[in-house]
C-alpha cells in the first residue's frame, strides 16, 4: 500500500480533487447529527404504537417489529457504524462506537447487511397481516401453522440471502491492491483508514442483493393488490364506520411504505449505476448513505401523521381545549340570573 501511495497515488492522483462531501468529516459530522433528530423521533414512534394503536386494528404486533427495526438500523448507521464505503466495490471502513470498542468489520458488516435485509423483508409480514384482516375468500393464508412459517421464512431469509457473500471474504491486504484496479484514485483516507474488502466477487454481492429485494416485492405487490381489490368490496359485510376504517389504515399504510420506498430509489439507482459502469464519486456514496440511515425516520413521520390515533395525539400537545364556560354551566338558574339582571337595570327618567 505504502509502495502504491508513493509510485502511483502522489503522481496520477494529484489532480483528482475532492471537496467536502467526498471526506470523512462530512460523513462523522451529519451522521452524528442526524442521529440527534431521527432516534428521539423513531422512539416517539415507537411509544405511540405502543400506546395510541386500538385494539381493534390488529396491526399492533407487525407495526412494533417494523419500528423495532427502524430503530435498530438508524442507530446502528448514524452511531454504531457511520460507514465509509467505496463504491463501486465493497471495501471501506466505519467511524462509529463498533470501531472504537474493537468490534470485528466482519460482524459490523454481516449485521449492517442482514439487518437492512431484514427491514426489507418486514413490509410483507405487514401487509400479509392486513390482507388476512380484509380478503374474506378462502385465497390467503388462514392456518396458524401456516402463517408461522409464512413469517418464519421472511425473517431468517434475510440471512440465507446475505451469506454467500460472507464465504467469500478475500486476504485484505492482496484485496485492498485489488480495489485500487477498479478506483486507482480513491480519497486519501483509504490509505490513512484500516480498510476492509468484504468481497471481490461482485456478481455473488449484486444477485444477493436482487433475490432479496425481488422475493420482497414480489410479495408486496401480490398482498396489496389483493387487499386494494377486495377492500372494495368490504361493503358487502361491513359496516360504514368499519369500512371507513379499514380503508384508512390501508392507505396510510401504503403511504409510509411509499415515503421509505422512495428515500431509498437514489441510493439503489446509484449503488447499481456505480457497480455497472464503475463509477466512483465519493461524495454520492456518503449522501447515499446517509439517505438509507434517514429513510426510517420519514417513514416514521408518515406513520404519525397518516394515522389518525397518531395525529391526533401529537396535536393534543399544541390544541389543547380549553374548559367550556358559559351560562349552561353556572349553578345559578337561569331564571333567577335573569332577574339578578333586572334588578340592576335603573329606570329611564324623562
Amino acid at each position: 500500500m505504502n509502495e502504491y501511495y508513493t509510485n502511483n497515488y502522489t503522481k496520477y492522483c494529484k489532480d483528482v480533487k475532492f471537496d467536502f462531501f467526498d471526506s470523512y468529516d462530512f460523513l462523522f459530522i451529519f451522521g452524528r447529527s442526524i442521529s440527534v433528530v431521527i432516534i428521539p423521533i423513531d422512539i416517539f414512534g415507537m411509544y405511540c404504537i405502543i400506546k395510541k394503536t386500538p385494539k381493534k386494528l390488529k396491526t399492533k404486533g407487525c407495526l412494533m417489529y417494523l419500528q423495532s427495526l427502524i430503530i435498530f438500523l438508524d442507530i446502528l448507521l448514524t452511531l454504531c457504524m457511520t460507514p465509509y464505503v467505496y463504491f463501486p466495490t465493497c471495501s471501506g471502513f466505519t467511524i462509529g462506537i463498533f470501531r472504537s470498542i474493537g468490534f470485528p468489520m466482519i460482524f459490523q458488516c454481516f449485521i449492517a447487511i442482514v439487518g437492512i435485509s431484514t427491514l426489507n423483508f418486514a413490509v410483507p409480514i405487514i401487509f400479509e397481516n392486513r390482507h388476512n384482516i380484509l380478503v374474506r375468500s378462502n385465497f390467503k393464508i388462514t392456518r396458524k401453522c401456516s402463517r408461522i412459517l409464512f413469517y418464519l421464512f421472511n425473517v431468517t431469509l434475510p440471512f440465507f440471502c446475505q451469506l454467500p457473500v460472507f464465504l467469500h471474504i478475500p486476504d485484505q491486504i492482496p484485496a485492498a491492491l485489488e480495489v485500487l484496479k477498479r478506483i486507482p484514485c480513491p480519497t486519501i483516507e483509504y490509505f490513512q483508514q484500516p480498510i476492509f474488502t468484504l468481497t471481490l466477487k461482485y456478481d455473488v454481492a449484486m444477485f444477493s442483493l436482487s433475490t432479496t429485494l425481488f422475493v420482497a416485492f414480489i410479495q408486496i405487490l401480490f398482498f396489496s393488490i389483493h387487499s386494494f381489490y377486495h377492500l372494495r368490496k368490504i361493503s358487502n359485510f361491513a359496516s360504514v364506520k368499519t369500512q371507513k376504517l379499514q380503508k384508512a389504515v390501508f392507505s396510510a399504510l401504503s403511504l409510509q411504505i411509499s415515503v421509505s420506498t422512495a428515500i431509498l430509489i437514489l441510493p439503489i439507482f446509484y449503488f447499481w449505476y456505480a457497480f455497472q459502469f464503475n463509477y466512483y464519486r465519493q461524495g454520492f456514496t456518503n449522501i447515499s448513505f446517509l439517505m438509507i440511515a434517514s429513510h426510517g425516520c420519514f417513514a416514521t413521520v408518515t406513520m404519525l401523521f397518516c394515522h389518525k390515533n397518531y395525529r391526533e395525539y401529537i396535536s393534543s400537545f399544541f390544541c389543547k381545549k380549553k374548559p367550556r364556560i358559559d351560562g349552561l354551566h353556572s349553578n345559578t338558574p337561569s331564571f333567577q340570573r335573569t332577574n339578578i339582571s333586572v334588578q340592576h337595570v335603573e329606570p329611564i327618567r324623562f
